[in-house]
């Protein structure tokens, strides 16, 4: 299972225009997933949300305890809902040995998803993922990197270099 936030869902809709990514994960039998919290955040974005809703039917929109939510971010107040909706969920499969990977890039839900040892992997690091899978060649990374670092996604320009090595 693959748990997308936000920002992912929008550097690959909208700034990288790669949405084949999904289709290449569904393929592979990997689910597709994303809390209500960043459902949510995504209706807020017109031009996201109307790429996504092409999508929308592969995706398990899973629920996340509002209570359980409200906690975490009153604990971690940096977090987004998105982000804190995505951490939520990580931390309820890890608790029952599921399989799952997060895919999210704000720095405060990384260093608390690696602290937790909660899986996860940076937009980056799926979309590298999919090259050495052979289901990004080597025409789309370089089409991929180039539209991303001409975005307004903040990225590391090293880090992004990733995708045409």
């Amino acid at each position: 299972m693959k748990i997308f936030d936000t920002s992912s869902l929008i550097a690959i809709l909208t700034e990288a225009k790669c949405s084949q990514v999904f289709e290449n994960c569904l393929t592979q039998n990997y689910s597709l997933s994303i809390p209500t919290t960043v459902y949510n955040e995504l209706r807020c974005n017109k031009v996201t949300f109307e790429k996504f809703r092409d999508y929308e039917k592969h995706f398990k929109i899973l629920d996340v305890e509002e209570d359980i939510l409200y906690r975490f971010l009153r604990r971690y107040p940096n977090l987004h809902r998105g982000e804190a909706g995505v951490i939520c969920i990580a931390l309820e499969k890890k608790k029952n040995n599921e399989k799952y990977i997060c895919i999210v890039d704000d720095g405060g839900a990384r260093k608390f998803c690696e602290q937790k040892e909660i899986n996860l992997s940076g937009l980056i690091g799926f979309l590298t993922w999919q090259k050495k899978t052979n289901y990004l060649d080597k025409k789309d990374c370089k089409i991929i990197y180039s539209r991303l670092l001409n975005s307004a996604f903040r990225i590391n320009k090293d880090i992004l270099c990733e995708l045409i090595k």
